[in-house]
């Protein structure tokens, strides 16, 4: 069995803190294929940037990051950003203030990409229990 640095371990319960506990059951994204990456990725982007809270907190953090995912269109990991943000930093109509604000930054077809994506981190995390229903 691997040993692993402290920042490693700090970067894993970062990604739980970020993404709830599955996120450490499953580990990350990259492990089975390129297990170097999900690695680096717990050491350097989780165990390293993720928790230089002092420096920048995590709800700015996670409004940068789904900046910077919404403007490369990301589909899979833009997702999963949207899901942790809704569970301990942005409302829905928060969310949507994000969205629509870029839209004018990075364009309209973005933005409805964006959208899109955040119908399904919504339906997802409403059905998982992590947030409520929205208001009808």
């Amino acid at each position: 069995m691997a040993k692993f640095s402290a920042e490693y371990e700090k970067g894993v319960q970062m990604r739980g803190k970020l993404f709830g506990p599955a996120a450490i059951a499953r580990g990350s994204v990259a492990s089975e294929v390129a297990p170097f990456m999900s690695q680096l990725s717990n050491e350097v982007l989780f165990g390293k940037i993720w928790a230089r809270t002092d420096k920048l907190d995590v709800r700015s953090r996670r409004l940068l990051t789904l900046a910077a995912l919404i403007s490369v269109r990301s589909t899979g990991e833009l997702k999963t950003h949207m899901k942790g943000a809704l569970r301990d930093s942005l409302t829905r109509e928060e969310l949507g203030e994000v969205i629509t604000h870029l839209a004018f930054y990075l364009g309209w077809p973005t933005a409805v990409h964006a959208v899109r994506v955040a119908r399904d981190a919504l339906a997802e995390s409403e059905a998982e229990g992590t947030i409520k229903p929205a208001k009808k």
